[in-house]
């Protein structure tokens, strides 16, 4: 039988969508850099800052369905830690090992999965990376590693769950609150016009950025 659902069966390793991404300026892959943490730049850094920072708000796009939380248990390859790591799988945002050459440099997105909607999910991830990178969003700064593999942040309970990742109520510093955070957080009466905001900065980014920010699918590895 065939299904989209991310853990159909108990004890068995369930199925996800991750989501790998990349930003370009023109030519040159925005997220490389030979000397940073597996050869990613600064600006991959805020970007992941960005994601993991509003991770609870993307996660309502990325992961809409109560069965998306059964996945996202220890043990069974599937992000547990809001944490972004080299070859980590238990981290919400992975660094592959291999990736890294100027064009294939790049992070992966490890929570989705095939319940979510893909235009929302990718546009939610969009506005909280670019949001990131515009505030300078660092993630080592606010606790979320990089941790290596077998490593966890402080605190960390095996099979504790708080919004999908064990620990993930610290991606919630006011601090660093933008706008996805504030346009997801409505809920009820308040709905139609989060969605509204939503989309007019959806807008907005795409307005902006017409041709400097292109997405991995436009450009094809060799």
């Amino acid at each position: 039988t065939a299904t989209f659902m991310p853990k159909p069966l108990f004890g068995e390793a369930g199925s996800g969508l991750h989501f790998h991404q990349q930003v370009w300026r023109g030519e040159t892959n925005a997220f490389y850099d030979a000397a940073g943490y597996g050869c990613t730049s600064d600006t991959a850094r805020f970007y992941i800052g960005g994601l993991l920072a509003h991770g609870p708000a993307v996660m309502a796009l990325t992961n809409p369905s109560t069965n998306s939380y059964r996945r996202l248990v220890p043990g069974y390859e599937a992000p547990v830690s809001a944490i972004y790591s080299l070859g980590n799988r238990s981290a919400a945002i992975r660094i592959p090992k291999y990736a890294n050459r100027p064009e294939s440099a790049r992070m992966e997105f490890r929570p989705p999965d095939a319940t979510c909607n893909p235009y929302l999910a990718i546009a939610a991830q969009l506005m909280a990376g670019i949001d990131g990178v515009r505030h300078r969003i660092d993630p080592t700064a606010l606790g979320f590693g990089p941790f290596g593999v077998g490593s966890q942040p402080a605190g960390f309970v095996a099979g504790v769950v708080v919004g999908g990742f064990a620990n993930l109520q610290k991606a919630t510093d006011p601090a660093v609150e933008g706008a996805l955070g504030k346009a997801l957080g409505s809920s009820g009466a308040e709905q139609e016009t989060a969605l509204k905001e939503l989309n007019a900065a959806i807008t907005n980014i795409a307005a902006a950025s017409p041709s400097s920010m292109r997405s991995r699918d436009e450009r094809r590895l060799p």
